[in-house]
């Protein structure tokens, strides 16, 4: 699914192989620096996870995976990766032990306790604070365990965004068509 804060009714991206896509919308909302100089986006992600909630295409899945658009994903190395990590409730730490908001992996039933206690992390101090982490710090203080997986996502921000290594599932970030493209097409190599 697309999330997009653009028109009530979506917009319409394109068609693709199970027929078309449109946005589906949530509320906007006000950003502004965090403590860490970063965008402190968090109110504007907490209206995009109500949406998601909604919508509901979350329960088909073992996961959920937020991405930026700026964010490369391949989707059988995902898959692979999050196998390996559905016997607990959890989501996944990608850089220096931290969630990193680019790529967010969140295990679907760690997603319902979040969605069952929602007020308990809109309660947090969550207003210097990216949306990053803000949802890591609420997941952990619902009992969601963050497991660490430093390959996960190549990320220029972190370790870097070698797009050819092989084993990320997704690299980031790749803010134009053109190196977005690139970096697909040398990771599918």
């Amino acid at each position: 699914a697309v999330y997009a804060h653009d028109t009530k009714d979506g917009t319409y991206l394109g068609d693709g192989p199970y027929g078309p896509v449109r946005t589906n919308w949530f509320q906007s909302a006000p950003v502004w620096r965090s403590k860490d100089n970063t965008a402190a986006n968090t109110l504007l992600f907490m209206n995009m996870w109500e949406a998601v909630r909604w919508d509901l295409q979350y329960k088909c899945c073992d996961w959920t995976v937020k991405a930026d658009p700026d964010a490369v994903l391949l989707p059988d190395r995902m898959r692979g990766a999050l196998s390996h990590k559905m016997s607990w409730l959890n989501f996944v730490a990608t850089c220096k032990g931290t969630l990193y908001g680019a790529v967010e992996a969140i295990q679907s039933k760690g997603l319902e306790k979040y969605f069952l206690n929602e007020a308990q992390c809109r309660n947090m101090p969550w207003q210097s604070w990216g949306e990053d982490v803000w949802i890591s710090r609420c997941l952990m203080s619902l009992g969601v365990s963050s497991v660490f997986d430093g390959g996960f996502v190549a990320d220029n921000l972190c370790y870097g965004a070698n797009c050819g290594n092989g084993y990320s599932a997704a690299y980031h970030p790749f803010k134009d068509a053109n190196s977005w493209m690139n970096c697909y097409n040398q990771a599918i190599r």
